[in-house]
């Protein structure tokens, strides 16, 4: 047995690793040169006794290719490969402490007596290919590090540019009704005000208006067409410092001309004076110093870490809302296009199925704070009866009408991917604690105080302050305080067409502003926003971020047609309207002054093609309208309504561009 046990390791080992790759390239090559190294068994040889008795006793269950050929002569070679299945398969019966005949054992033993010249070959032939193939390994092994830190020095730092630019026209009609007790701009009670009367600003073409809960938006009344010129430029630097830490910087610059009158869609505007004079040269959004220059901005710049287990961090100013390659604007109504300076921590599961991300820090100033500081006012609406003025004060929940705290943010989200039904499904949750946010006060009064015409927070604050209301009822008005929205959305992303690469996919989301209105202690008038995408992509680049991608921030498929229908929902009172940012490439362009899309709809169709991987050409048609059933109230900001009970009663968009998209990184 210890004969048996010892002679069918060594056998187990050469024979069965070697003799079915081994042997059969000799076999092969013997063939081929007209010689065979192992001659045939004689027909009258002793071994075919001793394997028909090994293969009737079941230790031997045919030839190496699976059948027992006692037709014809075998080989050497068949013999000892025969002789090596009866040694394994007695071995595995003495292991499991099973009997073996004596007669099978010393019909083994002798087989292996005899072919030990066969054996001995064999074993020298498989030393040399496991060498050879030892060295083979070490070669691959130098070349893959070798590649490796070429790899790692070319992505140590490169250099993007990405380009957009958009023409168009579009078609604006905004009508208000007057809604309050008396005669307002030339129209009594229930009618429209026509364009053309006196009004908080006149301008060319019309009385213009402020409307919407969130940052105001700005529009003369009446029908207008006017153009549309819209241009963006990114320059990126990133890479890897080495394969867990990685940086990236992003710059950009933004030209958009928000209407034919010269004026910025920001009130007040960054080019204006204290009388509200319009300056030369001042038709630029965002950072504008007023001469008619372009301003760059940081979009991001961060240290990155990134561990094999899937877990990733960044820490410095950041993009936040980017949930993967399952997901893609405008979808991301919470947080997509936002910037934060702080810190993140996210997981990307390996396997492509789970993902997340915990965020903090302190999210960008907007342009309407930085305008209203170039402009020497405050933050916050000031000389408001009952808020910030007078002996009487209210505090209103959550609501700081001084303006005097940090602004912080936290957020996190979370994705998980079902890769059977190619389905992901997701969530977010998005809070802010210290936001300039534009509240509409229902209860806000028209008060006379101190000598001068103000706001008051309720008729009660207003005559316990001593002023005095101005006749009416209540006029309902604007004002900008700092508050602690807090927002949540649910998500839905599914793929349809080829399985490895679907050339369709529908997302559905769905938030909600939670919490009560703190003026009138009920919830949001308004707290929810959908928005529904269907895109078709030719090439199956209908995934998102992380990829080549339809229509968003990065690179595409040469040849790839792609479509997109797109419906977007914003309650008057919602989150998303007021958040939805810049995420690659907008469909719909602000050139109406139009702040925030709360309390309408927009309706679209986008076609694109990739002329290149980094090169693509796209055509839309959108159409903006108020929702109907809900009343957008109109007034001003911080100060008395003008137009007390005046609501926005029709407002539609018909909008027509093309836009060119260059992406190099």
């Amino acid at each position: 047995m210890i004969f048996i046990r010892a002679n069918a390791r060594w056998a187990s080992a050469v024979l069965g690793v070697a003799l079915f790759f081994v042997l059969g390239t000799l076999t092969i090559a013997a063939a081929a040169t007209g010689s065979n190294p192992f001659a045939d068994v004689p027909a009258n040889h002793w071994a075919y006794d001793a394997v028909r008795q090994l293969a009737a006793d079941g230790y031997i269950q045919g030839y190496p290719d699976g059948q027992y050929k006692g037709q014809r002569p075998m080989t050497r070679y068949e013999a000892a490969v025969l002789t090596d299945r009866a040694v394994r398969s007695i071995e595995a019966k003495l292991g499991q402490l099973q009997q073996v005949e004596q007669r099978d054992i010393a019909a083994v033993r002798r087989l292996m007596t005899e072919f030990r010249p066969e054996l001995n070959a064999l074993k020298a032939q498989v030393a040399a290919l496991q060498s050879k193939q030892a060295d083979q390994q070490k070669q691959l092994d130098a070349l893959k590090k070798e590649g490796d830190a070429t790899q790692l020095r070319v992505n140590q730092g490169k250099i993007g540019f990405q380009f957009v630019y958009k023409p168009g026209t579009a078609f604006t009609n905004v009508s208000v009704t007057n809604g309050g007790p008396t005669p307002a701009f030339g129209a009594a009670t229930g009618q429209a005000i026509r364009g053309g009367q006196g009004g908080t600003t006149a301008a060319p073409g019309g009385t213009k208006f402020s409307f919407g809960p969130g940052q105001l938006n700005s529009a003369p009344l009446g029908p207008l067409a006017h153009g549309i010129n819209y241009m963006l430029a990114r320059f990126l630097l990133g890479g890897q410092v080495d394969p867990r830490w990685s940086y990236g910087v992003r710059v950009s610059s933004k030209l958009v001309n928000e209407d034919p009158f010269g004026n910025t869609s920001v009130k007040p505007s960054f080019c204006t004076t204290a009388s509200i004079t319009v300056v030369v040269n001042c038709s630029f959004q965002d950072l504008n110093n007023g001469q008619g220059t372009m301003p760059v901005n940081l979009d991001y710049a961060y240290l990155g870490y990134s561990s094999p287990g899937g877990i990733h961090a960044q820490l410095g100013r950041y993009s936040v809302g980017a949930y993967g390659k399952y997901a893609h604007g405008p979808d991301q109504q919470l947080f997509g296009g936002q910037q934060i300076s702080g810190f993140n921590v996210g997981y990307s599961d390996p396997r492509g199925r789970l993902f997340g991300q915990l965020y903090y820090g302190i999210p960008s100033v907007s342009s309407t704070v930085l305008s209203q500081q170039q402009t020497a006012q405050n933050v916050c609406s000031t000389n408001v009866v009952g808020m910030n003025v007078g002996a009487v004060q209210q505090q209103f929940a959550q609501v700081n009408p001084n303006c005097n705290t940090t602004q912080s943010e936290i957020g996190a989200w979370g994705l998980y991917y079902f890769p059977q039904s190619r389905t992901a499904i997701g969530g977010s949750y998005d809070s802010w604690f210290g936001k300039q946010f534009t509240f509409y006060n229902s209860s806000a009064v028209n008060c006379t105080y101190a000598g001068a015409l103000r706001q008051a927070a309720s008729p009660a604050l207003c005559a316990a302050n001593g002023g005095t209301q101005v006749a009416g009822a209540a006029t309902g008005n604007y004002v900008t305080a700092q508050g602690n929205p807090t927002a949540v959305e649910a998500f839905l992303s599914q793929y349809f067409g080829p399985f490895d690469k679907p050339t369709w996919n529908l997302q559905v989301s769905w938030d909600r502003h939670l919490g009560s209105d703190p003026f009138t202690g009920v919830s949001w008038n308004g707290a929810n926003s959908y928005s529904a995408t269907f895109t078709y992509a030719s090439k199956g680049n209908v995934y998102g971020t992380c990829c080549a991608n339809p229509f968003y921030s990065g690179r595409g498929l040469r040849n790839s047609n792609v479509v997109q229908l797109l419906y977007q929902y914003y309650g008057l009172n919602s989150v998303g309207g007021i958040e939805t940012g810049y995420n690659g490439t907008t469909p719909f362009q602000n050139n109406t002054a139009f702040a925030n899309f709360n309390g309408t709809q927009l309706f679209g169709v986008i076609l694109g093609h990739w002329f290149s991987d980094n090169v693509r050409g796209t055509v839309g048609a959108l159409h903006l309208q108020n929702i109907p059933g809900v009343t957008i109230p109109v007034g001003t900001n911080g100060t008395a309504n003008t137009c007390a009970g005046c609501f926005v009663n029709s407002l539609t968009q018909n909008q027509v561009d093309a836009e060119m998209y260059l992406y190099f990184f």
